[in-house]
């Protein structure tokens, strides 16, 4: 009977903390994504400082993230999203033209990636 409860236990542990984990990365998505739209105001008011800002607390978020987001499951969006995240935060810094363009592609994939993070079974257990 221990063993039961013991095993009951821990598929429950185990698909609250899954649960919680696709929260957590739909917070950071959002998060991201709002981060993002700051920087392009910023750019689109010619807001140099704070379009640089906004980049690099971007990037220091989505970075946090993706330190322990490695851990759980390989993911190439994640990778190339902080690829993305490293070039804006150049280009917000030198006010590049191609800093829009580079954002509207971040945004699609992380709308992307949070797409992925719709609880199903796979991804909970």
């Amino acid at each position: 009977m221990k063993r039961v409860i013991f095993s009951a236990v821990l598929v429950v542990l185990m698909i609250g903390l899954g649960v919680w984990g696709l929260i957590y990365t739909k917070n950071v998505v959002s998060d991201s994504r709002s981060s993002l739209a700051q920087v392009s105001a910023a750019y689109e008011n010619k807001d140099g400082a704070g379009a640089a800002e906004a980049a690099k607390a971007l990037e220091q978020r989505w970075n946090k993230f993706c330190g322990a987001h490695i851990y759980i499951s390989d993911n190439e969006h994640a990778m190339e999203i902080t690829n993305l995240v490293a070039r804006i935060r150049y280009l917000a810094q030198e006010m590049d033209d191609d800093l829009l363009v580079e954002c509207a592609a971040a945004d699609r994939l992380l709308e992307l990636f949070g797409e992925e993070q719709n609880p199903n079974v796979f991804n909970i257990l």
